[in-house]
């Protein structure tokens, strides 16, 4: 069976967050819970991933039935390209706003921005969306204690 880059990067993200898994038992039990819970989530999904990516190329060499995608027109090219700037810019937001005003304030924003510019829904809902995000950084500080980034506008 011939590996391919998929299976690669799968195997490498399944090590990353196995080690941080491996890393978060020498923490504090308080300290260990978001390496903890990130860890186990990034690990089924990794670990999923190299199933699917294993079977693919399982599939493709005993020549079953795989799609095979045509080479992009030059429109196609371009709006790719479209879409992989503004997903860069959108990042460059994300910490650019976590840097100035820190998460609690900076996250609810963008993904309040996100949802209605970029993903097209309703105002009302990617402000709902925004407070759901406002809601679950409140109860990250207010239950598990972890501090976050207060930014460099509201460092005291």
């Amino acid at each position: 069976m011939k590996i391919n880059g998929n299976v690669i990067l799968a195997c490498i993200l399944t090590a990353v967050f196995a080690g941080a898994i491996a890393m978060a038992t020498t923490f504090p039990p308080v300290a260990s819970v978001f390496p903890y819970l990130i860890g186990g989530l990034g690990l089924a999904l990794a670990l999923a991933s190299v199933l699917v990516e294993l079977r693919a190329a399982r599939l493709s060499e005993a020549g079953a039935a795989v799609p095979v995608s045509e080479m992009p027109s030059a429109q196609e090219q371009d709006e790719g390209r479209q879409r992989e700037i503004s997903a860069g810019l959108w990042i460059i937001g994300f910490f650019a706003a976590i840097g100035l005003v820190g998460f609690q304030w900076g996250l609810p924003v963008v993904v309040a921005l996100n949802y209605r510019f970029e993903c097209g829904l309703r105002p009302l809902t990617a402000i709902l969306l925004g407070l759901l995000a406002a809601g679950f950084i409140y109860a990250t500080l207010t239950f598990l204690h972890i501090p976050l980034y207060e930014g460099v506008l509201f460092s005291r």
